[in-house]
């Protein structure tokens, strides 16, 4: 069993990454939810002329337009560096698993869905007290 005392180090390290992400997705998620129904605050009057016009469906755009923007441009800058880091974490394992795009992909797909789901209140919200 000496070969599992080799990766005990690594087990650790493991276990700590996936404790600090879950810390961060419970940190940024509300995170996100405070920044939104802060701007749907400031925009109440440009939100309630909006419905006035009946154009109901441009509040959703209004609000995650730039939601969306960050959120692709912060993936475009971490996917470099964070497969730079991976790559160079694996070189020291005998058995080393390839990075594929899925991964990043399955991360983007993972972000946009909360934040979408995160605007999408926000706008129901607003739209519901613009009555």
């Amino acid at each position: 069993m000496q070969w599992l005392k080799t990766y005990d180090l690594q087990r650790l390290v493991f276990s700590g990454f996936k404790a600090f992400a879950l810390l961060t997705i419970l940190i940024g998620a509300p995170g996100l939810y405070g920044l939104l129904s802060f701007i749907t605050v400031r925009r109440t009057r440009r939100l309630a002329y909006v419905k006035s016009l009946e154009h109901q469906r441009w509040i959703f755009f209004l609000l995650s337009k730039e939601f969306l923007l960050l959120i692709i441009v912060s993936f475009l800058a971490t996917v470099p560096i964070s497969h730079f880091l991976m790559e160079k974490g694996h070189l020291d394992f005998a058995y080393r698993a390839d990075l594929t795009w899925w991964i990043f992909a399955l991360g983007f797909v993972t972000t946009m869905c909360i934040a979408l789901m995160t605007t999408t209140y926000n706008c129901l919200e607003a739209a519901l007290q613009t009555r």
